[in-house]
């Protein structure tokens, strides 16, 4: 039997059984039932788990480079931890993450 595409089945087949093989062909589908033979479910918290690790490691980092600029730089240090501290501040409140006042 010939299919739209122009493409042959061969065989001994009927003309209902070489429609049927087209048709599962065609879309792909295998003929067996899909059975459920058991379910889980797994709770986000290993998400909330990560999202912690990660905000505490980004804040001892911001740290250790505010430290590390104290130390080498003194007085201009200080000055560009200042201004990266109002710089967090503004975006963050212009982003609205930040509550205003």
């Amino acid at each position: 039997m010939r299919s739209r595409r122009n493409r042959t089945i061969s065989g001994t087949f009927t003309s209902t059984s070489s429609h049927d093989l087209a048709t599962i062909l065609q879309y792909g589908a295998l003929p067996f039932k899909v059975q459920d033979i058991g379910h889980s479910s797994i709770p986000a918290t290993l998400g909330a788990s990560f999202l912690n690790q990660t905000l505490l490691a980004g804040a001892i980092g911001i740290l250790l480079v505010l430290a590390f600029m104290l130390i080498y730089y003194r007085l201009p240090g200080l000055l560009a931890c200042l201004a990266l501290g109002y710089y967090t501040v503004a975006v963050l409140q212009f982003s609205g993450s930040f509550p205003s006042r």
